[in-house]
């Protein structure tokens, strides 16, 4: 037992030291000058488990965005509503930037074929001069119209929904050169 708890302390200890730098990477980030990313082209990668798999694997989803002097200072928001290749009802809600720290939600309604209410995509992120970051996650607001579907159906989309709450997509644009 003595050395399961001494496994345990060390495993508890690497979580804290993770969680923290991970919080003083987005406080280094509010606390520096703000800068827009540079126009160019950026190529585009994600990861998030086998959701990030999926969304990678998409042959309709682009590999680089040349990105124009007029959309610099809202690249990130405009990574994560083209990645899920969101709908045009989506409304959008950017937060006040704090330096170079980013964030934001994009509020879609649900089908209403399958559900009442809503899900958003909420991400924070940086911006640097070369690169932006944004860490996506998705916080369903639905109820489930389960008199329009078979038993099964209801099961597989509560499981579904339910998975979804817990997983977190990183979607990454690094400045390759530029778009000419």
């Amino acid at each position: 037992m003595i050395r399961l708890d001494g496994i345990r302390r060390r495993i508890g200890a690497c979580a804290l030291a993770l969680a923290v730098a991970g919080c003083a990477r987005q406080q280094a980030a509010a606390d520096e000058p703000p800068v827009n990313p540079a126009a160019g082209r950026y190529e585009l990668s994600e990861s998030g488990g086998a959701f990030g798999m999926m969304m990678k694997d998409r042959e309709d989803a682009p590999k680089t965005y040349c990105l124009m002097q007029h959309e610099r200072a809202g690249f990130a928001h405009k990574l994560v509503k083209a990645r899920f290749g969101l709908h045009p009802s989506c409304t959008s809600s950017i937060a006040p930037r704090e330096g170079n720290k980013v964030a934001g939600e994009i509020k879609c309604p649900a089908d209403p074929k399958l559900a009442q209410g809503s899900s958003r995509f909420v991400y924070t992120g940086k911006h640097s001069a070369d690169s932006v970051e944004a860490n996506v996650r998705i916080e369903f607001d639905a109820v489930l119209r389960t008199d329009k579907m078979s038993a099964e159906e209801a099961r597989q989309m509560k499981a579904g929904i339910a998975a979804m709450k817990h997983i977190q997509m990183n979607i990454a644009a690094k400045r390759i050169g530029s778009c000419y």
